[in-house]
C-alpha cells in the first residue's frame, strides 16, 4: 500500500496531466460539432456574375453556420451536401442530408447579381433547415390577447421554432458558438424544440453536479420574440426528373487500394465501402466512391461519385460521374455525367450529360445532353440535346439544338436539322430532310417526298406539300395550304385563298387557246387547250404553264409564265404535200411576259411578247421563234 504522502503526489500528477488533456478533448469535441453543423456546397454550374466564394459566403450567412467545399477537412462529417446549378435564369438546387431523403427545388431567378445571390441563399436555407415549425407557426391563428404567457416552470424558455436575431432570448450576434450557430443545443437543427432536459431555459448540470453558468435571460415581463416568419413564397415549380434525386454519397472508410473476388470477399474485408483510388475486381466489386481507376472483367458498382475511369463488363455509378466509363455489355450512371460513357450494348444515365454517350445498341438518357449521343439501334434523351444525336433506327429527344439523324427521328422542339426517312417534330426552327417530314410550327425548310406542317415561315419542297398558314413558297407536284401568302409552284396548288379564272388568248402562231388558271398567292398554274394552224397544218393539243402574278397598283399587273404545249398533227398540209412529217413537231416551250389591266372584278385583259422554242419531230434541235399574245381573264 502506498503511503498517504505518495498517494497525494500521484493524485496531483494525474490532475496536472488531465488539465491539458481535457482542454484538448474539448477543442476536438468543438471541432467535431462544428463539422457536423457544416454544409458542403457543390457548385455544378453558375453564371459569370455569381462567383463561388460570394455564393458560399451568402449561404453561410443565411444558414448561420459554416459552408465548406467537398475537399475541405470535415466534409465527410458534414450534415449534408448542397448542390447548386444555375442555367440562364433557372436555379436548380438539391440538398442531400446526412440521413434522410434528398430534397430538390427549381425556381426562376430575378435580375441583378445581389438579388440572385439573395434568392439562392434563401432557397438554400429553406432546403438545409427544417422549417416545418416555422411553416406551422405561420399557419396558427394569432393570439387573442396581449402579451404571451410565460413558459411553464421546467419547460423550455425558447419559443417553439427559430428565434429572431436580436431577441432577448438570443445572445448578441445570434450565435451560440462553433457548431451551434443559432444558440441551440449541439446537434439540434434550427427550428426544432430542444430535447427534454437540455432546454435552453433549463441550466444543464456540470460533471460536478452543480448547475453550469448560463447567459442571463430576460425577465419574464420582457416581451418574448415573435417566431421568425417563414421563407417568402417563391415561384417554385416541380423539377424535371434529371436524376438528381437518385444521386447517392458514399460512406465508410477511405482506402487507396481495394481488391475483390466477389464482394464481400474483398480486401479490406468487412468494412463499409469508402473512397478508393484504385480498385480491381475479378467477378464483382463494390466501392463507395472512386477517385482514380476501377477495373473488372466482371461487374462493378460505385455507390457514390466516381472521378477517373471505370472499365468493366457491367458498370454502375450511383453518384456523379466525371471521366471515362466503359461497360462491355451494360453501363448505368444514376446522376450527372461529365465525360464519356460507352457500352457495347446499353448505355444509360438518369442525370445530365456533358460529353458523349455511345451505346452499341441503345443509348438512354433521362436528363439533358450537351455533346453527342450515338446508338447503333436506338438513341433516346428525355431532356434537351445540344449537339448531335444519331441512331440507325430511332432517335428521340425532348428537344434538339443541333443535328438529329436516324431512320425515324422524333423530337419536341427542333433548332437545327433533322434528317431521316421519317422526321417528326412538335415545332421546327431549321430544316427537316427525309422521305416524310412532319412538324407543327415550321420556321425554316422541309425537303422530302411528303411534307406536312402547321404554320410555315419558310418553304416546302417535295412531291406533296401540305401546310397551314404559308409565309413562303411551296414547290411540288401538289401543294395544299390553309392560306398562301407566298408562292406555290406545282401541277396543282390549292389554298384557302385560291382563285379560279377562265383564260383565253391567241397569237400569230396560235390561232386560239382556252383554259383554266388556278392562282394561289402570287403564283398560278394554267391548264390550256390550244389550236394551231402554223404552216397550213392543223394541230390541236394541250399545255400547262407555271407563272407569277404581280400586282403593280392602279389595276395594272404583270404576268410571267413558262409553259409546255404538245401539238400533234391532226391533218395534212393544205398545199397538198403528202409528207407532213417535214413540218411535224412535238411541242412548243413558251415564255410569256404580259402586262395586264383589271377592267372589273371578274374581267382582265393582257398582252405581251412570247418567246417560243419549237422542237421538230425529225430533229433534237430547237427553233427559236418570236411572237406576241393578247388575251383575257374572266
Amino acid at each position: 500500500m502506498l503511503p498517504a504522502r505518495s498517494l497525494r503526489h500521484a493524485l496531483l500528477l494525474v490532475a496536472l496531466a488531465g488539465g491539458p488533456l481535457a482542454a484538448r478533448l474539448a477543442v476536438a469535441q468543438g471541432a467535431a460539432a462544428s463539422a457536423r453543423a457544416a454544409v458542403v456546397l457543390v457548385v455544378e454550374e453558375i453564371t459569370a456574375e455569381m462567383d463561388e466564394a460570394a455564393l458560399r459566403k451568402s449561404i453561410a450567412a443565411e444558414l448561420r453556420g459554416p459552408v465548406i467545399r467537398a475537399g475541405d477537412a470535415g466534409a465527410r462529417e458534414a450534415r449534408g451536401v448542397l448542390s447548386v446549378r444555375v442555367q440562364k435564369t433557372e436555379l436548380f438546387m438539391v440538398f442531400r442530408p446526412r440521413s434522410g431523403s434528398p430534397v430538390e427545388r427549381r425556381i426562376s431567378l430575378p435580375e441583378g447579381r445581389s438579388e440572385r445571390l439573395a434568392a439562392v441563399s434563401l432557397l438554400a436555407g429553406n432546403l438545409a433547415r427544417d422549417e416545418s415549425a416555422e411553416l406551422l407557426a405561420s399557419l396558427r391563428p394569432p393570439a387573442s390577447s396581449g402579451a404571451p404567457a410565460a413558459p411553464p416552470s421546467g419547460s423550455s424558455a425558447r419559443p417553439d421554432g427559430p428565434v429572431a436575431p436580436g431577441s432577448p432570448l438570443v445572445p448578441p450576434g445570434g450565435t451560440g458558438g462553433p457548431g451551434n450557430p443559432a444558440g441551440n443545443p449541439a446537434g439540434n437543427p434550427v427550428g426544432n424544440p430542444p430535447a427534454a432536459g437540455t432546454a435552453s431555459g433549463a441550466p444543464a448540470a456540470s460533471s460536478s453536479g452543480a448547475p453550469a453558468e448560463s447567459a442571463p435571460v430576460a425577465a419574464s415581463s420582457a416581451p418574448v420574440a415573435e417566431e421568425a416568419p417563414a421563407l417568402p413564397a417563391a415561384p417554385v415549380t416541380e423539377p424535371e426528373p434529371t436524376g438528381e434525386g437518385y444521386c447517392s454519397v458514399h460512406g465508410g472508410e477511405d482506402h487507396p487500394v481495394a481488391a475483390s473476388l466477389f464482394s464481400p470477399i474483398e480486401v479490406p474485408y468487412g468494412e463499409q465501402p469508402g473512397l478508393t483510388n484504385f480498385a480491381l475486381s475479378l467477378a464483382y466489386g463494390h466501392i463507395g466512391g472512386l477517385y482514380g481507376l476501377q477495373l473488372a472483367p466482371g461487374a462493378v458498382r460505385t455507390t457514390g461519385d466516381a472521378t477517373g475511369a471505370q472499365m468493366s463488363v457491367g458498370g454502375w455509378v450511383g453518384g456523379r460521374a466525371r471521366g471515362f466509363f466503359v461497360g462491355g455489355f451494360f453501363h448505368h450512371i444514376a446522376c450527372d455525367t461529365r465525360g464519356v460513357q460507352i457500352s457495347s450494348f446499353v448505355a444509360s444515365q438518369k442525370g445530365n450529360l456533358v460529353g458523349a454517350q455511345l451505346g452499341g445498341m441503345v443509348s438512354l438518357s433521362q436528363g439533358s445532353i450537351k455533346g453527342v449521343q450515338l446508338g447503333s439501334a436506338v438513341a433516346v434523351t428525355r431532356g434537351e440535346v445540344r449537339g448531335n444525336q444519331a441512331a440507325v433506327f430511332h432517335a428521340e429527344a425532348g428537344s434538339i439544338v443541333g443535328l438529329q439523324a436516324s431512320l425515324f427521328s422524333m423530337t419536341g422542339a427542333l433548332y437545327g436539322a433533322q434528317t431521316s426517312l421519317f422526321s417528326l417534330a412538335d415545332q421546327a426552327s431549321g430544316a427537316q430532310l427525309g422521305l416524310v417530314n412532319m412538324t407543327g410550327t415550321l420556321s425554316g425548310a422541309q425537303l422530302g417526298l411528303l411534307n406536312l406542317a402547321g404554320p410555315v415561315s419558310g418553304f416546302q419542297l417535295g412531291l406533296l406539300n401540305i401546310g397551314g398558314e404559308m409565309k413562303g413558297p411551296q414547290i411540288g407536284l401538289v401543294n395544299i395550304a390553309q392560306r398562301q401568302e407566298g408562292y406555290s409552284f406545282g401541277l396543282l396548288s390549292l389554298a384557302g385563298n385560291t382563285t379560279l379564272q377562265g383564260e383565253a388568248w391567241a397569237s400569230h402562231r396560235v390561232e386560239g387557246a382556252v383554259g383554266l388558271r388556278i392562282t394561289t398567292g402570287l403564283a398560278y398554274t394554267s391548264f390550256t387547250l390550244v389550236y394551231d394552224n402554223s404552216n397550213g397544218l392543223d394541230r390541236i393539243g394541250g399545255g400547262i404553264a407555271l407563272g407569277l402574278h404581280l400586282p403593280l397598283g392602279a389595276n395594272f399587273f404583270t404576268d410571267l409564265d413558262f409553259g409546255y404545249y404538245a401539238l400533234p398533227v391532226v391533218g395534212h398540209r393544205q398545199s397538198g404535200d403528202d409528207d407532213p412529217k417535214a413540218d411535224h413537231y412535238e411541242g412548243d416551250q413558251k415564255i410569256r411576259l404580259m402586262l395586264g389591266y383589271e377592267l372589273g372584278k371578274h374581267l382582265s385583259v393582257f398582252a405581251g411578247p412570247v418567246f417560243t422554242a419549237r422542237q421538230r419531230a425529225d430533229s433534237p434541235d430547237f427553233h427559236l421563234l418570236g411572237d406576241a399574245v393578247v388575251g383575257a381573264l374572266f
